[in-house]
């Protein structure tokens, strides 16, 4: 499986640290948890983001958007050779008490 640099600690933060929460949903009080499937290719690079779950579509570009400021994975290796591998990742949307 490919691996984010820091680990799944790391990633989180990354996610926690770059997701802009839509002024729409905070107004709302909306909360929930979309979830996004990716490739990461050969070289650890995200491609071919789509939203898988969303229970609204207010958080699917926020959410899209979060993954260009991810730092590039370490890929996948199958039989000792880098593969294209797909990742699931979800992403939650909380508001701070």
């Amino acid at each position: 499986m490919p691996a984010y640099p820091g680990g799944n600690r790391e990633l989180m933060k990354d996610i926690e640290e770059n997701l802009v929460y839509p002024e729409d949903a905070k107004k709302e009080g909306l909360q929930g948890t979309v979830v996004v499937r990716f490739v990461v290719d050969k070289e650890g690079h995200i491609t071919n983001p789509e939203i898988i779950i969303s229970p609204s579509h207010v958080w699917d570009s926020a959410a899209l958007e979060v993954l260009s400021h991810l730092k590039t994975f370490i890929p996948g290796e199958l039989h000792g050779e880098k593969v294209n591998v797909y990742y699931l990742l979800p992403i939650q949307f909380k508001l701070d008490k």
